[in-house]
């Protein structure tokens, strides 16, 4: 057995060292945080270079520009919405084609024929007056042209107290040579139907009355004449025949897609106002103290926040394993007995047990395997092993340089699984043995000692004054139990 008086003498494993630093792995993290904070704080208020101060004053004078031109384009965006909604409002009040019942649309139509003379006659007749020779096609467009653009609706719309472009858009022609869309009356994918003859013009005419409609129609065919009148004369001879003309009620759902779209619209619009005017008032005017510190990037924050919890870690690590090296104390089980040359008998498990995530992984570091076990079983353990026929009805001593309170529970314990064993040793306790006379006579009288001391609490000084007190009496000192 070697109860070596050296204080000095110290062989401390890395991996228990480690594990007795990271045990106060909450003081460690307080420190990294801490850390982290100052490393903000210093970095933040550190002043700034002359040069880095007027780029920082260039940078707040382009942020309030920037908020201005925001500002004035969100303005203009909002402005332009409102008087496009109002637009859309008053003409889905006012429209007379979307007045229409689609179950009940009133309609006018008549079919023009276009006629020409004989082709190699009229050129004959064209080329002795001056004129260029046209086709039916040609004189048709023209036609069409009329009346999509041509057409003069003031009488009409003055009648009907409505604007001339609400007029217009009840009147429609086939051929057209109008762009087609969604909206129009009768539309057709290309501008012109394939079926159609090219030498006819169909002109419709949609309204809620049919009587109505039918009289719109009897002005734009009466211009429509007075149009190609005037083209017979300067560009061509032909005749324009009325074939059929009628009116009445029918059905027409593109009317009501129509309104469909034009709804969808207006939400459109309606919703868009409502984002713009957020986006306006959420919009926020920057000021020359938030701009200097929002002007350190967000990646230099993280990063210096992340360098000063590393290094606050790391140092507080560093400062607490220097401190359990410097401290003298108990820091395992295996490192006592190793360099006292004891027997470990058993190492009790701690009464309060930390059972958080982080503790139970820290704990696989443990080489005594501490809390890895019940208490019971621990006592067991160290009651089968100082229990042999030998140590029948002896007297063992159970001394330590912890508090008499810490001593009397340890052996209370032990006298318990000590009881359920065939050859039990009686167990005596003997506190302060370097300070109290009566504990060293008793020491004396025994016939063994148990050394009970605390992992992280017992210093070695202490110990080796306990065991050079056993050596002192020759009282062999059977082996250790670790609290």
């Amino acid at each position: 057995m070697n109860q070596s008086p050296d204080v000095r003498r110290r062989e401390i494993a890395t991996r228990d060292l480690l594990f007795r630093a990271l045990l106060k792995w909450r003081i460690i993290l307080l420190i990294a945080v801490l850390s982290a904070a100052a490393f903000l704080f210093v970095k933040m208020k550190r002043p700034a270079p002359a040069k880095n101060a007027a780029a920082g004053g260039a940078s707040f004078d382009e942020a309030m520009e920037a908020y201005r031109e925001e500002r004035s384009s969100l303005e203009e965006l909002i402005e332009r919405s409102r008087d496009l909604l109002a637009k859309k409002r008053s003409y889905l009040s006012s429209s007379i084609l979307l007045a229409i019942d689609p179950a009940r649309e009133g309609r006018a139509s008549a079919t023009l024929i276009v006629g020409t003379p004989d082709p190699d006659s009229a050129r004959s007749a064209d080329t002795a007056s001056g004129r260029g020779a046209a086709s039916p096609e040609q004189i048709v467009d023209a036609l069409s042209s009329f009346a999509a653009c041509g057409l003069d609706l003031e009488a009409v719309s003055g009648e009907l107290g409505a604007d001339p472009a609400l007029v217009a858009e009840l009147i429609s022609t086939n051929p057209s040579v109008i762009s087609t869309s969604t909206y129009a009356a009768y539309p057709d994918a290309a501008g012109r139907t394939s079926d159609a003859p090219r030498g006819t013009l169909t002109v419709t005419v949609v309204h809620p009355d049919a009587d109505t409609a039918d009289k719109i129609l009897g002005v734009v065919l009466g211009q429509i004449e007075a149009k190609s009148a005037e083209l017979a004369s300067s560009f061509a001879p032909h005749t324009l025949t009325v074939a059929a003309r009628g009116s009445g009620y029918a059905a027409d759902t593109s009317i009501g897609s129509r309104s469909e779209n034009l709804l969808q619209e207006l939400y459109m619009l309606s919703t868009n106002e409502e984002r713009l005017e957020s986006q306006l008032t959420s919009l926020k005017k920057p000021s020359e103290s938030s701009h200097a510190e929002a002007s350190l990037p967000v990646r230099t924050i993280v990063l210096y926040a992340l360098l000063g919890f590393i290094c606050g870690g790391l140092l507080a690590l560093l400062i607490i394993m220097v401190i359990l090296t410097f401290s003298g104390r108990v820091l395992s089980a295996s490192e006592m007995n190793h360099l006292r040359g004891l027997k470990k008998l058993a190492v009790i498990p701690d009464e309060k047990v930390r059972r958080g995530p982080l503790d139970r992984l820290i704990a696989r570091l443990d080489s005594d395997g501490k809390n890895a076990a019940e208490m019971s079983v621990r006592c067991r353990l160290a009651a089968e092993s100082l229990s042999s026929k030998e140590s029948a009805g002896k007297n063992y001593l159970l001394i330590s340089s912890l508090p008499k309170e810490e001593l009397e529970k340890c052996a209370s314990r032990l006298r318990t699984s000590l009881s359920s064993t065939e050859y039990a040793p009686h167990i005596e306790t003997a506190p302060n043995l370097s300070d109290d006379p009566d504990s060293l006579k008793m020491l004396g009288q025994a016939d063994g000692a148990v050394l009970v001391e605390k992992i992280g609490v017992s210093r070695y000084s202490s110990i080796s004054n306990i065991l050079m007190a056993a050596r002192a009496k020759s009282v062999p000192v059977i082996g250790s139990i670790l609290l």
